[in-house]
């Protein structure tokens, strides 16, 4: 990313609702849907990836993923370490 240095751990769920299934990315609020748990599995790292993707194209940093994702500052710290 941008202005690098760090990680930031991306947690992925995948759940069904209304005869669907859903793949989601808590922390940055990414979601997909499909027909089979795999393929939304499948579909929420897509959809992650060209997130982070589009955000680093247009200059965005970790600081403003973790701002985005609703966290304070110590706790971004500590979530790059």
């Amino acid at each position: 990313m941008a202005g690098g240095g760090g990680f930031v751990s991306l947690h992925f769920c995948a759940f069904e609702e209304d005869g669907q299934w859903v793949g989601r990315c808590q922390e940055l609020g990414v979601s997909t849907c499909a027909e089979t748990r795999a393929a939304a599995e499948a579909g929420i790292v897509e959809a992650t990836t060209l997130y982070l993707e589009t955000l680093e194209d247009e200059g965005t940093t970790l600081r403003d993923i973790g701002s985005r994702a609703g966290l304070t500052e110590a706790e971004f710290i500590t979530l790059i370490r």
